[in-house]
């Protein structure tokens, strides 16, 4: 990556957060908040729990699209086998283990629960359980639980930023390990620049958003980046 690419886009992300549409992805803090008070995979009623961690005032787009709910087949998922579900959502989260193969791993547990719910329900049609989607929803997951290290992933969006951002290495595939070792070095670069810091922690409300250091602003500024052309003078 170019560093004098990245800084015009530094520049152009902290002017974009003082715009009104610099609060459209604002939400996402707040799912981080909820997800923080309430996930405990502890708890006796795990569908229960599971559904008040993915609660958010403002918008259900993350979770519930025309043709895409994944939270609504999880919660099937926890309540058919929820020691299946508790299990597999520790192996999501152990950071003791490499996490692109627990990603992975999530992926064919949901593919196996999907096939038990089937045979449940035979005459019922479960298409997807939508986890399978490129480990969108279950980096999610692991962004929530771990707000300092992870951010949610898209190939498509890493493609586009590293392509804007002049990375010697296109991204042809999925690579999850070096997504977020790159989100690492965005966020160290961001951490330096006070000002915009400052307007990101302006935006935040107390007691509806995530006010602890979190890299959700890195992945803020990839979506920023994928969306704006910079003039030939600023990139």
């Amino acid at each position: 990556m170019q560093v004098k690419k990245i800084n015009a886009y530094l520049d152009a992300f902290e002017a974009y957060l003082q715009e009104e549409e610099g609060d459209e992805r604002i939400y996402v803090w707040e799912s981080q908040r909820r997800w923080q008070e309430n996930w405990d995979l502890a708890a006796t009623d795990l569908a229960e729990m599971y559904r008040q961690s993915l609660q958010n005032s403002t918008t259900r787009r993350m979770w519930n699209r025309e043709s895409y709910e994944p939270k609504k087949i999880m919660l099937r998922f926890a309540r058919l086998q929820p020691e299946y579900f508790r299990q597999m959502f520790n192996d999501l989260l152990n950071e003791n283990k490499e996490v692109s193969g627990r990603l992975s791993r999530f992926t064919y547990y949901c593919d196996q629960l999907l096939e038990m719910l089937r045979e449940k329900h035979p005459k019922r049609a479960f298409p997807s359980h939508f986890h399978d989607d490129g480990y969108e929803i279950s980096s999610i997951y692991l962004s929530f639980q771990y707000p300092e290290e992870y951010i949610p992933y898209r190939l498509t969006l890493f493609q586009s930023v590293m392509k804007k951002l002049g990375a010697p290495k296109p991204v042809l595939a999925h690579d999850t390990e070096r997504y977020f070792k790159v989100s690492k070095t965005l966020d160290n670069m961001l951490q330096k620049r006070e000002t915009l810091l400052e307007k990101h922690q302006q935006r935040l409300k107390e007691g509806i958003h995530y006010m602890e250091k979190s890299r959700l602003l890195v992945y803020d500024l990839l979506c920023f980046i994928q969306t704006t052309d910079l003039s030939e003078d600023g990139q």
